[in-house]
């Protein structure tokens, strides 16, 4: 039943991409009205820029590889995870050039990545046939968000990074109006059902 769903939304989404856009906001909000001529709350107005700002700097900095080059480019390039390797392909991984603990990820969608723990303790085969399906998605289409239909998907291997602790780090999104940051989301435990 599910993928006769999911086949009936993507037809939708071809057909009509703004009236997708209205249920999948009502599924997540309850809310019946969306107003995208002229946005009024926080929600509307991120679904208005799912489909209205163009800007390149979307693609870029959505894809998680692109983005790398732009932090550089803002001299940024230290607060970057140190990266192992960067790939087309999972036959091009070199497993042996690699420490024991590392993430690997693809770069073209969300919650697309392989915590490594110990890399005694890999199943290869599984992580293959993983990032290929995920090489294959297109989630400009799950999340009907336009510009990631626009990345190349790139398999990304890099350092695995904790607070000490044996937990990932905090992880801090701020959210900019017009360039201003008018509030931050603090999320811990993100290994643990990214407890907010």
């Amino acid at each position: 039943m599910k993928k006769i769903l999911r086949k009936i939304f993507n037809y939708m989404q071809e057909v009509s991409p703004i009236f997708s856009l209205r249920v999948l906001y009502f599924m997540a909000t309850k809310k019946v009205k969306l107003k995208l001529s002229d946005p009024e709350t926080f929600d509307e107005k991120i679904q208005w820029l799912k489909f209205y700002w163009q800007d390149p700097l979307v693609v870029k900095c959505g894809d998680k590889y692109t983005v790398r080059e732009y932090i550089e480019d803002k001299g940024l390039k230290e607060i970057l995870p140190k990266i192992y390797g960067s790939y087309d392909s999972p036959d091009e991984m070199d497993y042996h050039k690699y420490p024991s603990k590392y993430v690997i990820k693809t770069s073209n969608a969300c919650k697309t990545i392989i915590i490594v723990n110990d890399a005694n303790y890999i199943d290869k085969k599984k992580i293959k046939t993983q990032l290929e399906t995920w090489q294959k998605l297109d989630y400009s289409k799950t999340s009907l968000e336009p510009h990631y239909k626009y990345m190349f998907p790139k398999i990304i291997v890099e350092e695995f990074l904790e607070d000490g602790t044996g937990l990932f780090p905090t992880d801090y999104k701020f959210f900019c109006f017009n360039g201003i940051p008018k509030f931050v989301e603090v999320m811990t435990n993100r290994d643990e059902n990214h407890k907010i």
